[in-house]
């Protein structure tokens, strides 16, 4: 049997820059890897709800004896909330893959005061907050339990054991995409340099200037 890696974000680490490289690996790279994360043929794998619908695709492929990447941001649950339903996404990913193959799942963490506002952000610029004001938006985040991540890394050790868990520290002009390659041993297909930036901030005046939009008309776009 092949392995499975399974990158789960978390958000605002770089993901869709790593989803977008791995989607658009070279068809010879499926002789011994295939990736079935974000952005491949329109498809996602989500935890627990599309274990049954994905399950002969991901056991017929590991049966080749190659290897299976999967990667999306809310396997662990939703960044909104700060993950709190982790535990549950990850004993789910345990059960289903411990007794086919072996497996290990990455975790990228920034820190705190870099991943709040990144997150508000990109909230703000979807229309998502509806003119929250970032004090209204960090409130409920800071409170909730996986606001220190080591609650959140102890209870992944406890589900998945050490020897399964990589954790990464994501900081300021990280290069994920390479940080991955090089953590599955895997060898670039194309030219880093060459990756277009994904997920661009606004500067502090378009922020303010768009939750004052959406703060007063919820609907604007």
């Amino acid at each position: 049997m092949g392995m499975i890696t399974i990158h789960v974000g978390l958000a605002k680490t770089g993901s869709t820059a790593l989803q977008n490289y791995l989607a658009n690996a070279p068809r010879e790279t499926e002789q011994h890897l295939v990736y079935l994360g974000k952005g491949k043929n329109g498809g996602s794998f989500r935890f627990p709800t599309d274990v049954k619908h994905w399950r002969s695709q991901v056991l017929k492929i590991l049966a080749t004896k190659r290897d299976v990447i999967l990667s999306e941001e809310q396997y662990l649950g939703t960044a909104w909330t700060m993950y709190d339903n982790a535990r549950h996404y990850a004993v789910a990913m345990r059960d289903y893959f411990a007794d086919h193959t072996e497996f290990q799942v990455v975790i990228y963490l920034r820190p705190q005061h870099q991943y709040f506002p990144s997150l508000y952000n990109e909230g703000t610029k979807k229309g998502r907050l509806r003119g929250l004001r970032p004090d209204e938006f960090m409130k409920p985040l800071l409170e909730s339990k996986y606001a220190r991540y080591q609650r959140l890394i102890n209870d992944l050790l406890d589900v998945f054991g050490p020897e399964r868990l990589a954790i990464r520290a994501h900081q300021p002009g990280m290069d994920v995409v390479a940080d991955f390659l090089n953590l599955i041993h895997l060898q670039p297909w194309s030219s880093l340099e060459d990756l277009t930036p994904a997920n661009v901030s606004l500067s502090p005046a378009q922020l303010e200037l768009l939750r004052r939009s959406h703060a007063a008309d919820p609907d604007a776009q």
